[in-house]
Parts: C-alpha cells; structure tokens; sequence
C-alpha cells in the first residue's frame, strides 16, 4: 500500500508534459519574471500549446544552431520536477544561482517548492527553475 501510494506523488512530482515536439519560440514577458515557451507538432506544424513558467528564478538556455538556423527545433521530451524544500538550495547552487540572503549563504525563496522544467535534445538545453508551470494546450 505505501509503495504504491509513494510512486503515485513520484508521478505528480515528476511528470513528462510533452514528447516528440518542436519548440518554436520563447517569450519573455515584460515583469521579468515570466517566460512562455511555444510548441508545435513536428510533422504538421499545428499548435500543441503553451507552456508558462512564472516567478523564474533561473533560465538557462543554450544551443547549437549554425548560422542560419532557429527555431523550431526538435524537443524529445519536456520533463518537468517538483523540487521540495530541503533540496532549493542546492538545486540553486547547482545552476550557479549568485543572490546570497540575509545569512550570507545562497538566497533561497520563500516558496516551499519551486519546478524545474527541462528541455533538451541535439539543438537546444533549457532549464527554467520557478515557483509555477501552467501548460495550456491548445
């Protein structure tokens, strides 16, 4: 009975929102806080939907497109974690976040759970860390 009730919350925490999808933009939104990352199918180009990340504390991004390439571009999965309370900090450590708080080690936010959201396949890597993830589909 424990065993399946604790691999029910591990489904919760960590789930795969989307597979087999082309990434095909990423929005920054004015307060700073907010990035909004488009999808589309990747054979017939149509929306999949949207997925908005808020109170972002980290967004990592890099890629290897060439000269003339951009988006879209394939995505095998988007992975997304709960992080709990206990581990914040050392995921913040982890992508070098630099803010030190009042005590003088690493800031760490008052949320009790933060989300990472992971994206990664030949072209691109992104990781967003924030205190929400909302997927629209469309």
């Amino acid at each position: 009975m424990l065993g399946r009730l604790l691999a029910h919350i591990k489904a919760i925490i960590n789930m795969n929102l989307l597979s087999n999808v082309n990434l095909d933009g990423i929005n920054f939104h004015p307060d700073g806080r907010t990035i909004e990352l488009e999808f589309i199918d990747m054979d017939e180009g149509d929306s999949v939907g949207t997925i908005k990340c808020t109170q972002v504390f980290i967004c990592h991004y890099q890629n290897t497109f060439e000269y003339d390439d951009g988006f879209a571009c394939y995505v095998g999965e988007v992975e997304c974690h709960e992080i709990i309370s206990e581990d914040i900090v050392s995921l913040l450590e982890k992508h070098n976040y630099g803010f030190t708080g009042n005590s003088g080690g690493i800031y760490k936010p008052v949320e009790d759970s933060l989300f990472k959201l992971h994206l990664e396949s030949g072209e691109i890597l992104l990781d967003v860390i924030c205190g929400d993830v909302e997927f629209n589909k469309a």
